[in-house]
């Protein structure tokens, strides 16, 4: 009897989004044997495992997965500085190209699983606040996860979740009860966790969807659906006291940074300007991938940071693509936007497709994409090994539904999804 890829595989998709935030580097490691049974498949059949490897998607794809890589090489060789440290989320970009090339090959069915991996993971949200409520500032997160990616993934599971209404099939009452009440328990752990870096998300991927359902959704439906968000989104202000908080905080802040900048948006201010000051002075090739953190003395004596502020810009920028910039250079800010756009210019020339499932699946990368860009504003996103993969990983799973090589011969009529 011979190994069922396909099932193995349709296995891991969903369960790598329920491991993302409820088991240490749980999504690592189905990442990890998609990527080996990626291998198994090339050496088992090479000649088929490379087919379509000329198409003009999956070159302009590979090649920005591979930027990171590659800028990073360049600020080393210049800098004449080699480690290996700044290779952890680019080679996960890197290898998320051959896992592509697997489940481009597999029936759709095996791979629009991940909807469900989605909905349990987004629902797993309650257990973690019940079991898991960590922070010294009375804010949610995990053992493993501060606070600020916390939110932002849970956010990200319970909306993914929420746009899987209807993807590959008319879906029953009850799965889309579960859908939407993923969405919810999703933005009640972002709640909690005070991400509002993140919340900027929610109707920047509602304008998304807005625009690329077109026709195909009753204009009654996108009214109430934006009256519903409008409603909601004024409710939370006024009623839950996370948001309340968080956003009259950030005007607090803003109001007092000419007095007083040791504020947590103050803080952030300090390190961009710093990060830019340092940019200009190393446009091309950036301070280094590692050295963001040792011209940080330098930047306080020069007055850009308070003691304070240096300490948190030890940490991070908390901008990804300033980040990028900084240490990488004009490469650097090349290949975080190659990774940010070009997955999603791909989504969204798919969501024109006549296939119900190819054009949900580019709508559903492209509001992805979209959310991981709001996120990188305000956080290094990919600074952590698991962020870096759960990107790499979902973009590679929905561009391959997107432009999977068994489409011909799905229904090419799609009823309106409402």
């Amino acid at each position: 009897m011979s190994f069922p890829v396909e099932r193995f595989a349709a296995a891991l998709l969903f369960l790598y989004p329920v491991l993302l935030l409820t088991v240490r580097s749980g999504a690592n490691a189905c990442f990890l044997l998609l990527i080996i049974l990626a291998f198994y498949e090339l050496l088992r059949s090479p000649r088929e495992f490379f087919v379509g490897v000329s198409d003009k998607t999956f070159l302009l794809y590979s090649a920005a997965m591979a930027s990171l890589a590659v800028a990073t090489l360049i600020s080393q060789t210049y800098h004449m500085k080699f480690t290996l440290n700044p290779y952890d989320a680019a080679s996960r970009f890197v290898l998320a190209v051959p896992v592509y090339l697997l489940l481009q090959r597999f029936p759709t069915r095996y791979l629009t699983v991940l909807q469900y991996g989605f909905i349990c993971a987004a629902l797993a949200t309650i257990l973690i606040a019940a079991l898991f409520h960590y922070s010294s500032a009375n804010r949610l997160g995990t053992y493993f996860m501060d606070v600020i990616h916390f939110g932002d993934l849970a956010l990200i599971l319970g909306l993914i979740a929420c746009l899987t209404v209807n993807w590959d099939r008319a879906d029953p009452w009850p799965v889309i009860a579960l859908k939407i009440a993923a969405f919810l328990t999703g933005l009640n752990a972002s709640i909690q966790s005070g991400s509002r870096g993140g919340w900027l998300a929610i109707p920047v991927v509602f304008a998304v969807w807005a625009l690329l359902v077109g026709k195909r959704v009753f204009w009654l439906t996108k009214s109430l659906a934006a009256l519903t968000l409008s409603v909601t989104m004024a409710a939370l202000y006024t009623f839950a006291t996370p948001v309340h908080e968080r956003i009259n905080a950030l005007i607090s802040d803003l109001l007092v940074f000419d007095r007083f900048k040791d504020t947590s948006t103050g803080i952030r201010i300090q390190i961009w300007v710093a990060a830019l000051h340092l940019l200009a002075q190393h446009p091309v090739f950036g301070v280094g991938p590692d050295d963001f953190e040792k011209s940080v003395p330098a930047l306080t004596a020069m007055g850009y940071l308070t003691p304070m502020g240096a300490e948190l810009a030890r940490a991070e920028v908390h901008n990804e693509i300033l980040s990028r910039a900084v240490t990488l250079g004009t490469f650097g800010i090349a290949s975080i936007l190659l990774i940010y756009f070009v997955p999603l210019t791909l989504f969204l020339r798919l969501t024109g497709s006549p296939d119900r499932i190819t054009r949900r699946a580019g709508m559903l990368g492209s509001c992805f994409v979209v959310s991981f860009f709001i996120f990188g504003l305000t956080v290094e996103i990919f600074n952590l090994k698991t962020t870096a993969t759960f990107y790499s990983l979902t973009v590679a799973v929905l561009l391959a539904i997107a432009t999977n090589r068994r489409v011909i011969g799905r229904s090419k009529t799609a009823p309106p999804v409402g």
